[in-house]
């Protein structure tokens, strides 16, 4: 359908076919192309036929499939700047319309249709831009999307639905850009994620969802990366990760749990890179494994222990470099 909305009749009569005349048509004088004109290709297939007036289109055109089947036709006005035109499937149901002004430049409302007859989508233009609202539907004629541009950028309420009416997404558009709140839904009204965008970059506290409506994760965003608290649950409730971020790093203490709400792993951080206390733990809550971190190699004294506690294994790694103590003389 596109290629063929693209393909319209201004770029149909500057395409480079053979003119086969007849007694009276096809004719030309000093100021063009005069009557009836029929054009066909180097096959003799016609593409269309129509008329002129000094070298400008006037009335109707017609353009025509391999088979000879109407393709689309288009009504000239406006000393040939303006087209109104409808395209058509090869089974003859009408597959789109609207008008072209200029060069083959969409403008003003445009409607497109399936071959049942059922529509499909609608557009609007100006002199070949995106200017308006853009609405598709559903084969059942419920609406699926619709937003609005403006000089070609969205802009305005964007809105998705389900095919049952119900809404899907919830958000808008700010000069191209998807800008503040924004809501995915789950059927039935649940929310699926809820967040806010910053043209175009996620921002703030973003939330995430399961069709029972349990917040199963939870991340922070600052100028598009990580920022802030983060976590994730498990969908009976339980921590399956916590920790914060910092300019888009792991930072601080982060955490790691099972579905039965057992610690497995405690962690720390310095802006993305291993430091300081590591633990790992068995189910019955004895530690596992525990050491240290320095600038993400391991230091110190590490030890391994059994289920009951035990230790069976110790390992020395280089020890950090002790904090300096004391103060500074002023300079």
């Amino acid at each position: 359908m596109k290629k063929l909305a693209m393909n319209g009749a201004f770029v149909l009569l500057l395409g480079a076919a053979a003119a086969q005349p007849g007694n009276d048509m096809n004719k030309s004088d000093a100021k063009g192309k005069q009557g009836k004109w029929v054009k066909t290709d180097d096959k003799g297939v016609k593409l269309y036929e129509g008329n002129f007036v000094n070298d400008k289109p006037v009335g109707e055109f017609k353009y025509f499939y391999p088979d000879g089947k109407v393709r689309m036709t288009s009504f000239f006005s406006d000393n040939g700047k303006t087209a109104r035109a409808k395209m058509f499937f090869a089974s003859g149901v009408l597959m789109a319309q609207g008008k072209y002004t200029g060069e083959d430049k969409k403008d003003s409302a445009w409607k497109y249709y399936n071959e049942s007859s059922v529509l499909v989508k609608e557009e609007n233009y100006s002199a070949g831009k995106k200017n308006g609202k853009f609405i598709v539907y559903y084969d059942n004629g419920k609406i699926a999307e619709e937003k609005s541009y403006i000089n070609d950028a969205e802009h305005g309420p964007w809105k998705q639905y389900f095919r049952n009416g119900e809404v899907k997404t919830d958000a808008a558009f700010k000069t191209g850009n998807l800008d503040g709140k924004v809501v995915y839904y789950y059927p039935g009204n649940k929310v699926s994620i809820e967040g806010a965008y910053q043209n175009g970059i996620k921002t703030g506290t973003w939330k995430y969802y399961n069709e029972k409506g349990m917040l199963v994760r939870q991340e922070g965003y600052r100028a598009g990366h990580y920022e802030g608290p983060y976590g994730e649950w498990f969908e009976n409730g339980k921590l399956k990760t916590s920790g914060s971020y910092v300019y888009g790093k792991e930072h601080g203490k982060w955490t790691y749990g099972n579905e039965k709400g057992i610690t497995e792993k405690e962690e720390n951080y310095f802006e993305g890179t291993y430091q300081g206390d590591y633990r790992e733990f068995y189910e019955n809550g004895n530690k596992k494994t525990e050491g240290k971190y320095y600038n993400g190699k391991k230091a110190g004294e590490w030890k391994e222990y059994d289920e009951s506690g035990n230790v069976t294994k110790t390992e020395k790694f280089e020890d950090p470099p002790k904090p300096k103590t004391g103060t500074q003389k002023p300079k």
